[in-house]
């Protein structure tokens, strides 16, 4: 459980990497 809860809070930073670089392109 410990590393589902580290992968999903993985995904959810590189979602928000994301969001952020579309913010700077635009």
């Amino acid at each position: 459980a410990l590393q589902d809860a580290l992968a999903h809070q993985e995904e959810l930073i590189a979602y928000l990497e994301k969001k952020k670089k579309k913010k700077k392109l635009r």
